[in-house]
């Protein structure tokens, strides 16, 4: 059979492609999905960040230093700050432990790096330091009757100690005093500094 005459018979079963780079085709058939993964590797090529060059790795590290001394100048605010770590960092991830009083950060920045940070937290306020209650209770009743060293002396016969742990003079019995506001004795003193007084 001619040639021309087997085109004519082959020609007619065999179906008009035509293809566009944008995924479409004149015949409006919707692309396949092998078109469809091509024109996705293409775009991601397009995007994919290329290689750096000696020179601009160079002023990068560059940038990097003046980047130190403007974080670091007088001139540099808070507010200013805080922009500059908006700029940089994507996402922060933050963990807290409570039992060892710390946190563990994770910073993602812009190019993808990440950074690991440890943050001691702040304890709670430990207790104040004071004198027990039986103190000062003794103190309030017998304030009235005794001066301060007569008072000192009283606490200090009975093993009793200060908040700090120390012997109770009539510095500290004033100053217990004014800080509680117990009332002075304003009567003379029954028994002279370092005399044996009985409390019951």
């Amino acid at each position: 059979m001619p040639s021309t005459a087997l085109n004519a018979v082959i020609a007619p079963s065999i179906p008009t492609i035509a293809w566009s780079p944008a995924g479409s085709n004149r015949s409006g058939r919707r692309p396949s999905a092998l078109e469809a993964a091509k024109a996705e590797l293409v775009r991601r090529e397009a995007e994919r960040p290329r290689g750096l060059s000696a020179k601009k790795r160079e002023t990068l590290i560059a940038l990097g230093a003046d980047l130190a001394s403007a974080w670091h100048a007088p001139s540099t605010t808070a507010r200013d700050r805080k922009e500059l770590l908006r700029t940089l960092i994507e996402e922060i991830t933050l963990h807290v432990d409570r039992d060892e009083a710390v946190a563990h950060l994770v910073l993602r920045w812009k190019g993808g790096a990440l950074s690991r940070l440890t943050v001691a937290l702040l304890r709670s306020r430990p207790a104040t330091v004071r004198t027990d209650e039986d103190t000062l209770a003794l103190l309030r009743r017998l304030a009235l009757k005794y001066s301060d060293a007569v008072l000192a002396g009283i606490l200090n016969r009975q093993g009793r100690r200060t908040a700090y742990g120390r012997r109770f003079e009539a510095s500290r019995i004033g100053n217990l005093r004014r800080h509680w506001k117990i009332s002075v004795c304003k009567a003379k003193p029954a028994a002279a500094d370092g005399d044996i007084v009985t409390v019951r």
